[in-house]
């Protein structure tokens, strides 16, 4: 198998499981094109003909294929023409549509709010369709309401992760943790992109443990993945875990122990089996994200 040089520098992630989980590395050849984007890679998602990875320095979207331990990337796409960046942090797919999301959340140096961080785009085809009305759903929801205006270095609302089940699609908030939980938001896509028809969110709680964030989701087949890591700086710790709504519970499947050199912020599924799932992670902070991939047991 070949490694770009970037791949082969890539410090690897120690993988604990209840089996053993081994991690392997995937090349991207080319690399991904921007040289701000490919550092700051913060989601991808994949329909059954093409994938999309986003960024949250650019205002910009590149397709790219999968193949044996390997990553080819393609055409990049505007998100937005808007000169503010819109913050790309997850992106999902369901029924003909991708779906990327903005932080929804203040800068985190001055906590400024840019009002193209606080939307929600719909890529179906060539047409991409811009919601605003995420924010709305927020300032409704108690306690998301109580952490709108606050920056994510003080507990803030954050968004980083996303993913569709049909017409629902769940939002994964890195902030605010409170007692140990985490918070995801559901909402219709139809009434999302509406004018006016009501939002009606439902709010989950996710027992992730203290200071403990969503940074990713991905769906099952009957459930959801989180990748979940720190709401700040503290604790240093990634782990995956499956959560189904018809329990709210969550089970534990694999810590990653994060070197402090990339903070991982991708989860794909690959391919699920009837005792495993195959997925593949993307790293912020590493040229092209530094993809590797786990194979880890059900339980």
């Amino acid at each position: 198998m070949k490694f770009i040089q970037s791949t082969l520098l890539f410090i690897a992630l120690s993988v604990f499981t209840n089996s053993s989980a081994a991690e392997t590395i995937w090349s991207v050849e080319p690399d991904f094109r921007d040289k701000k984007a490919r550092k700051d890679i913060s989601g991808a998602a994949c329909s059954p003909s093409q994938c999309i990875a986003v960024n949250d320095e650019t205002n910009d979207a590149q397709f790219f294929t999968l193949n044996a331990q390997g990553i080819t990337p393609g055409a990049s796409f505007t998100l937005s023409a808007d000169k503010n960046e819109i913050d790309a942090e997850a992106v999902a797919y369901s029924k003909g549509a991708f779906y990327v999301t903005g932080s929804h959340g203040l800068s985190r140096k001055k906590g400024k709010k840019r009002a193209t961080s606080f939307q929600v785009l719909r890529i179906s085809g060539h047409t991409v369709t811009a919601s605003n009305r995420l924010n709305e759903a927020i300032k409704t929801v108690e306690p998301l309401s109580e952490y709108s205006e606050t920056r994510l270095d003080e507990n803030g609302v954050n968004i980083e992760g996303i993913t569709a089940i049909h017409n629902r699609l769940f939002f994964g908030f890195r902030g605010p943790s409170i007692n140990g939980d985490a918070f995801m938001l559901e909402l219709r896509a139809d009434a999302l992109f509406s004018a006016d028809d009501p939002l009606l969110p439902v709010l989950h709680r996710i027992s992730l443990g203290p200071n403990k964030g969503i940074r990713d989701m991905a769906r099952t087949s009957d459930g959801l993945l989180i990748l979940s890591g720190p709401v700040n700086k503290e604790p240093k710790t990634y782990q995956i875990v499956f959560w189904s709504e018809k329990t709210t519970d969550i089970t534990r499947l694999a810590t990653l122990a994060d070197t402090g050199k990339g903070k991982p912020e991708g989860l794909l599924l690959l391919k699920e089996t009837g005792n495993a799932y195959h997925v593949l992670i993307f790293s912020d902070g590493l040229k092209n994200g530094a993809p590797f991939s786990l194979q880890i047991a059900k339980q």
